[in-house]
Parts: C-alpha cells; sequence; structure tokens
C-alpha cells in the first residue's frame, strides 16, 4: 500500500479523520486492499456473511491483525520503525497534551500517538493504537 495513495487520497483520509467523519467504503477498501482482504478469511472464519461486521472488525484488528501481517513479505521487508507502526498494540496512557497522548506499552516502550479517536481517553487509561493513532479504548 505505501507510496500507492495519491495526495488527494491522503487528504480526504487525514480531513476525515480530524474531522470524525466517515469515508466511503469503496475508498477504503482501494487504499486498504491487503487488510480487507485478510477482514474477508476473518469473516470467513467466524461463519459472518459480511466482512464489514463489527465482530469481524473487532476479532481482526484485536486478535489477528499481528499474526496475519507478520506473514506478509512486504512488512517483513519494511524497516522496524514502519513494523512497529503497522501493528496494533495496547497502551497506557502516561500523559495527554495538545490533542496527542504519550503512552508506554511493551517492554518499557514510549509513543506519542494522536488522540483524535479518542478525545475522552484521559491519563492511566489503557488504548489501542495503530499506526500513529490510539484508535479506541481498551
Amino acid at each position: 500500500m505505501r507510496g500507492q495513495v495519491d495526495d488527494a487520497t491522503f487528504q480526504l483520509l487525514e480531513k476525515n479523520a480530524i474531522d470524525g467523519k466517515p469515508v466511503a467504503r469503496t475508498v477504503l477498501e482501494r487504499v486498504y486492499k491487503k487488510a480487507f482482504a485478510r477482514m474477508k478469511q476473518v469473516a470467513k472464519d467466524l461463519g459472518k456473511a459480511s466482512y464489514w461486521d463489527n465482530e469481524v472488525i473487532r476479532e481482526y484488528f484485536v486478535n489477528r491483525h499481528n499474526p496475519m501481517i507478520a506473514r506478509d513479505p512486504e512488512y517483513e521487508s519494511a524497516p522496524e520503525s514502519i513494523r512497529e507502526l503497522c501493528k496494533t498494540v495496547t497502551a497506557k496512557i502516561v500523559e495527554k497534551r495538545d490533542g496527542f497522548l504519550i503512552v508506554k506499552y511493551g517492554a518499557g516502550k514510549t509513543r506519542v500517538v494522536g488522540s483524535v479517536f479518542v478525545p475522552e481517553a484521559k491519563v492511566g487509561d489503557e488504548v489501542i493504537l495503530h499506526y500513529g493513532f490510539a484508535i479506541e479504548k481498551a
């Protein structure tokens, strides 16, 4: 996916994320083609008709995402910093400042992430991280 998103699509995704607006499913499926292929497999495994089912999406991101991406040759060849961003991890908020969260996770790792998806999160809460964002409270 890297390098395949044009500027207009990137700006649309960024603006909608910041404004809390949905993005058309067709756009998401085009941009995140590999993720949706994996979600379709999860839906099949769970016996769900739709890979847009909330149970499928949660199962994918919370339980299966990391092992599934680890088998992707593109992921394996990416720099460690990119591989770390791609993973979903649970982290504890240690500081909140100017729309960002400072979180700790794993073996003493610290990271700054955006809080746009969890504006209600506070110090001490646990959140799930993906790329540079806290995507939901854990």
